[in-house]
């Protein structure tokens, strides 16, 4: 969680849901819709500038959702997006190149074209789809009755289609959402020491510093599952902040380019207390520095 949100912690904020992963089965055929044109992305689906309520006509999801295995009642829709994706682009595709013979499942050439054209023909049909951040998966609702997850891409690299390519059903839909709106509450803690030589420093759950050690905390969204919130499912700026102990027990400094990690710096032995928040929501660790 920690190295991948700091990796990331210029980017753009896409509001989108977390992630449980579950099988899904079964099918509905689409319904016929108009002709929609096909772009060619070269790139990325990019971030929404305005917030989830704004992003997605049918409106925003819910955090509280249910997420795991369940009926699948969009794939008839993907597998039909994908169908003219690749009539519509062959050169996405090297079409004589198949996962299983006759399967449809092309290696894939060009990545986001085929995702970013999937979603073309989605959205053209006046459902929300969204492709997750870092990923090769799409989540998509007809309503807010359900949504769903899809892997569009396998892990070598070629169309994934039917109902193994489900990953996720949750009612009602989770998506998408506003930054914070997944945040249940904070985790503090110790994260990792820095010590002078022959020191062996207690566990980080046992929240003791050694006066001859400077610690590392960390702060963590969480959502109502205990999960690591997503990046672009929390704002990147932290608050820390000393509630006792400052100057006299420890002294709180900066990790660059760590904007949810601090240095605690041990200025004498006994208690402190160091709290965090993000999004509204906070929390504070009580600790002791010992000898």
């Amino acid at each position: 969680m920690i190295d991948r949100r700091l990796a990331v912690v210029g980017g753009a904020l896409v509001a989108l849901l977390t992630l449980s992963m579950g099988a899904c089965g079964g099918s509905t055929t689409p319904t016929a819709t108009p002709t929609v044109t096909l772009a060619p992305a070269p790139g990325p689906t990019p971030a929404p500038a305005t917030p989830a309520s704004l992003s997605c006509p049918l409106g925003k999801g819910t955090a509280n959702s249910t997420c795991g295995a369940g009926a699948n009642q969009l794939q008839g829709d993907v597998d039909a997006a994908i169908d003219r994706v690749v009539a519509a682009h062959p050169e996405y595709f090297v079409l004589n190149e198949e996962q299983g013979q006759g399967s449809s499942q092309y290696r894939v050439r060009d990545v986001n074209g085929f995702i970013q054209g999937v979603l073309v023909v989605l959205q053209g049909q006046g459902m929300c789809a969204f492709r997750i951040p870092e990923s090769n998966s799409i989540q998509l609702k007809r309503s807010n009755d359900l949504s769903e997850e899809y892997e569009m891409v396998s892990g070598r690299g070629y169309i994934h289609r039917g109902t193994t390519a489900c990953l996720k059903t949750c009612t009602p839909a989770n998506f998408p959402l506003d930054v914070g709106d997944s945040v249940a509450r904070i985790f503090v803690g110790i994260f990792r020491f820095r010590c002078v030589d022959g020191v062996v420093p207690p566990a980080t759950y046992a929240n003791l510093v050694p006066s001859a050690c400077d610690a590392v905390i960390t702060a963590t969204p969480k959502d109502k599952d205990g999960k690591d919130v997503p990046w672009w499912l929390h704002s990147l700026n932290p608050e820390f902040w000393v509630r006792n102990g400052e100057n006299t027990v420890i002294v709180m400094g900066e990790v660059p380019g760590e904007p949810f990690n601090k240095w605690l710096y041990p200025k004498g032995v006994g208690d402190f207390s160091v709290c965090a928040a993000v999004d509204g929501r906070q929390t504070c660790m009580n600790a002791k520095v010992i000898p």
